[in-house]
C-alpha cells in the first residue's frame, strides 16, 4: 500500500521478496484472516475481540469473504504471471477451504481461452503445478482431487481442527509434551534466578467448540470465547488461576478475560 493505491502481491516491485522465497525453496502459505473486504452494506463488517460477538451471531454473506479473498489472491498470482518469473515457487492455501475451486477453475479456463498468447502455458495448468490446497472438513475431497490431483491436496492432523478427518491423529501426546516444556521452563526461572524479570507464556491462538460440526461430526470450529492460557515468572503469584467456564466449556462463567485484557497484562508484565 501507499497513499494512492494498493499493489498486487505479485506486482514486479515485490519480485525481490518472491526471489528470496524461491531461492530458499520454502513454501509461501496464505492463511485465512481479516481481508478487509466490504460487504457493501449487506452485512456488518465490524469485528469484536470481546464477548459481544459483534452484535450477536447471525448468518450473512460476510462468511464468504474469506474464500473470496483466497480466490482473488491466488487468481492474481496467475494473472500477474508470478510463476512464469519464478518457476520454482510454491504456494499453499491453508484454512481457506476449497469451495472456491470450481468457480476459480471455470474463470481461469475462460481467461485462458480469451487471452491466447498472454500466458506461456494454460493458467489452470500453472495453478495445478504451483499451488497446494488444504480443504475444510466439510469440503468434498473427491471433488478437490478431481481439480488438483492427489499430490496437490494437503491435510492437517492437528485435531480437533476444522480440517480434521473422520479419524484424525490424536493431539494429546503433543499437548503433554508442550505442557511439560512449559513446566520445565517455569522451573528454570527459579533455578537461574529469573522469576522476577522473565515471562513464560503457554497458550493457543483459539479454543475449539465443545461440540462437533455436521452430521458426521468430523470437525470442531474456531471458538474464541473459551480457551486456556498459562503464565509464569515476571513477578506473578504461583498457583493462581483466574476465571472459569460454564460446565460444557462454551462461554465464561466467572471473571471473563478479553483479548484486550490478556494483551494489556502481557505488556504490563513486560514493563511496556
Amino acid at each position: 500500500f501507499d497513499q494512492r493505491r494498493a499493489w498486487s502481491p505479485a506486482d514486479p516491485r515485490f519480485d525481490g521478496f518472491w526471489a528470496r522465497v524461491s531461492e530458499a525453496g520454502i513454501t509461501a502459505v496464505i492463511h485465512a484472516g481479516d481481508s478487509g473486504y466490504s460487504s457493501q452494506g449487506y452485512a456488518d463488517d465490524s469485528f469484536s475481540a470481546d464477548f459481544s460477538g459483534a452484535g450477536g451471531f447471525r448468518l450473512s454473506i460476510r462468511a464468504w469473504s474469506m474464500e473470496r479473498a483466497a480466490q482473488d489472491f491466488l487468481a492474481t498470482l496467475i494473472f500477474d504471471r508470478l510463476f512464469e518469473r519464478f518457476p520454482g515457487l510454491r504456494v499453499a492455501s491453508v484454512e481457506n477451504g476449497s469451495q472456491f475451486l470450481p468457480d476459480l477453475f471455470r474463470k481461469l479456463e475462460s481467461a485462458g481461452k480469451k487471452s491466447r498468447g498472454y500466458f506461456k502455458e494454460h493458467p489452470v495448468d500453472t495453478f495445478k503445478q504451483h499451488v497446494w490446497i488444504n480443504p475444510f472438513w466439510e469440503d468434498d475431497v473427491h471433488e478437490i482431487l478431481s481439480f488438483m490431483g492427489p499430490d496437490r491436496v494437503i491435510f492437517g492432523s492437528d485435531w480437533p481442527h476444522i480440517e480434521g478427518m473422520p479419524a484424525p491423529l490424536p493431539a494429546e501426546p503433543e499437548i503433554r509434551e508442550d505442557m511439560a516444556a512449559y513446566i520445565d521452563a517455569a522451573r528454570m526461572l527459579d533455578e537461574y534466578g529469573l522469576r522476577d524479570d522473565t515471562l513464560v507464556v503457554w497458550t493457543s491462538e483459539f479454543g475449539r467448540t465443545p461440540f462437533t460440526q455436521g452430521d458426521d461430526g468430523k470437525g470442531r470450529d474456531h471458538h474464541p470465547l473459551v480457551f486456556t492460557g498459562c503464565m509464569a515468572g515476571a513477578g506473578l503469584r504461583p498457583g493462581y488461576h483466574h476465571g472459569i467456564s460454564d460446565e460444557v466449556g462454551y462461554q465464561p462463567a466467572e471473571k471473563p478475560v478479553t483479548v484486550y485484557d490478556f494483551h494489556a497484562t502481557l505488556l504490563h508484565l513486560l514493563g511496556i
